[in-house]
Formats: C-alpha cells, structure tokens, sequence
C-alpha cells in the first residue's frame, strides 16, 4: 500500500527531476533518457504512487551501472492485432555482451 510516510524530507520536484536526470546521466543513460527516466519516476511520486517512483531509482542505477539494463534498447513492434502488441524490447541484450 502506497502511503505518505509520518517523517519524510520535502523536497522540491526540480530538485528532485535534476538529481534522478544527473544519477541516470551518471550510470549510463543519455541526456534524453535520463529526462525521460526522471520524469516518469517523479511524476509517480507526485501521484503518490511511490512504489514505482524515485524509490526504485537505486535498483535502476545499479542495474544500469553493472550492464544488466541495455541504456539505449531499440524497442521494436513484431507484431500487432486491435488488441494486442507483441514488443522486442531488447531483452536478451545483457545475455549477449557477456
């Protein structure tokens, strides 16, 4: 369950959209997917959903960091039907750099 906790540290959304941009610039990721990175994950957090927020940045980081997570997948659509999409995401990526 996704609650506010009784102590917490607050912490303006620039604050917090620059540093999660500056870890995802740190371990890996470009400029525009680090962005991109920083926006999803603080936007949850503003929705209160804080489980998939910046609370899962440091899962994020060291995946990214150990070369478990592909830092620029070329995702791409196999197939597709009106209600259902079948997407390479680039998975087996880390399975084939080693």
């Amino acid at each position: 369950m996704n609650r506010v906790p009784d102590e917490f540290i607050r912490v303006s959304t620039v604050s917090l959209l620059r540093f999660t941009e500056q870890v995802g610039c740190a371990v890996g990721l470009s400029q525009e997917r680090a962005g991109e990175l920083a926006r999803l994950l603080t936007d949850n957090d503003c929705r209160g959903v804080f489980s998939h927020g910046t609370a899962g940045l440091l899962s994020y980081a060291k995946l990214l960091r150990d070369g478990q997570v592909n830092p620029d997948p070329q995702v791409t659509i196999v197939s597709e039907t009106p209600t259902s999409a079948l997407v390479d995401g680039a998975a087996d990526w880390a399975t084939s750099r080693r």
